[in-house]
């Protein structure tokens, strides 16, 4: 009789405990929300209330084109909360997808100058907080929107007279180099912002790219930033950004940062609408790694006709290069598909001060400008197969 009593009372138990979990159940579920609002987390789906075509405008949109539909929505409404400098946003995604939306928002968005490079946040079930921080207030980054605003409007009122965009893209690219100073002391603080590169002239590569995104989509050419590697001359590399633009359907890498030369107002076009191939010498680890550049069509060197498919003498080029000498340039670029033309014409320049001097003469007798015949300097960058001769006043 024991052992029986037992086994019921043991049943009564657990059915008195079954009953008590289920009346308690609702409770603790209708608590939940509570929960999670007190973390700061917002449970409905409540879209961003955007008008696409108005906000972006120009914008290639490369890195929202890359997320899939339900990233986007939470991209818009990350962007929706930095426009309006508000401090935290719900993201209905794990941390992975929260990490490349932000970044998505920020690469494509070189005027959203004020989002810090990094969030914090908290994670809850399927969605993350982010707490936002910013580089200033909302009343700073007014005032500066205003000046860089000026800006933007010079430069396309500038080039609304320019009949292709290869030459809006050369005017956005001298402009750039012709205003704006790489500086080191900049890095890791305002040189990376597009504000503190068009307005106060001194940035680092970041700054170029973000200037040149900007000032590109304002006259509506295609682009977008690419990360990577620049590999020095001594082997070293170091984080490293610049463009991706789209030129008559083809795309290119523009890198405004290495062609701008360290002497002031002086600049080059080694960098100016390259292919993945060369861009592959001194450039490494690129995100995203598939551009799709394989056209020469809209190269600096094939537009002006000294991307040089054969070489015999410098007395082929005296006319180009007395044609660029007139137009205000004191140096002259060349760039040479055939490995043994470069290295022939390399051999005149070290070895044959006669044939390079009679070059010189002619080309500056051409071009009527008062440079020296007996004071040129030249460099040579051997994995480009290029060539720049520099000439100087007389």
């Amino acid at each position: 009789m024991n052992k029986v009593f037992k086994s019921v009372l043991s049943v009564i138990i657990i059915l008195v405990l079954v009953v008590a979990i289920f009346t308690i159940l609702p409770e603790i579920n209708s608590d939940i929300p509570n929960v999670i609002e007190r973390l700061g987390v917002q449970t409905d789906n409540k879209e961003a209330d955007i008008d696409f075509e108005k906000e972006f405008g120009e914008k290639t949109m490369y890195y929202y084109n890359q997320l899939s539909e339900s990233e986007r929505k939470e991209y818009l409404k990350l962007y929706e909360t930095v426009s309006e400098f508000d401090k935290s946003c719900t993201l209905d995604v794990d941390l992975e997808s929260a990490n490349n939306i932000f970044n998505s928002v920020k690469y494509d968005n070189p005027d959203l100058f004020w989002l810090d490079y990094s969030f914090t946040y908290k994670e809850f079930s399927n969605h993350i907080l982010i707490e936002l921080n910013y580089l200033m207030n909302e009343s700073e980054a007014n005032e500066e929107q205003n000046e860089l605003d000026e800006i933007v409007k010079k430069i396309v009122c500038d080039t609304s007279e320019l009949s292709s965009d290869f030459e809006k893209e050369k005017y956005i690219h001298d402009y750039i180099c012709d205003n704006v100073i790489y500086d080191f002391d900049t890095y890791g603080t305002t040189g990376g912002l597009v504000t503190s590169t068009l307005i106060d002239g001194r940035g680092i590569c970041e700054g170029y790219a973000k200037a040149a995104q900007l000032l590109l989509n304002a006259v509506g050419i295609d682009n977008y930033l690419v990360l990577g590697d620049g590999v020095n001359d001594d082997g070293t590399s170091e984080y490293h950004m610049w463009n991706i633009v789209r030129i008559n359907g083809e795309n290119y890498h523009l890198d405004i940062t290495w062609d701008d030369m360290d002497d002031e107002n002086s600049w080059c076009y080694l960098y100016f609408n390259i292919t993945d191939s060369d861009i592959s010498y001194d450039h490494k680890n690129l995100n995203p790694s598939v551009n799709n550049c394989n056209s020469y069509d809209a190269n600096y060197f094939t537009v002006y006709g000294i991307r040089l498919q054969e070489f015999n003498d410098f007395d082929s080029l005296i006319v180009s290069t007395a044609n660029s000498l007139r137009n205000g340039e004191n140096f002259v670029e060349f760039r040479f598909v055939n490995k043994y033309d470069y290295n022939n014409a390399v051999a005149i320049l070290e070895n044959d001060n006669r044939r390079f001097f009679s070059y010189v003469t002619s080309s500056v007798e051409k071009s009527g400008r008062n440079f020296s015949t007996d004071n040129v300097s030249y460099i040579t960058i051997d994995k480009m197969n290029y060539l720049c001769i520099f000439f100087v006043n007389g």
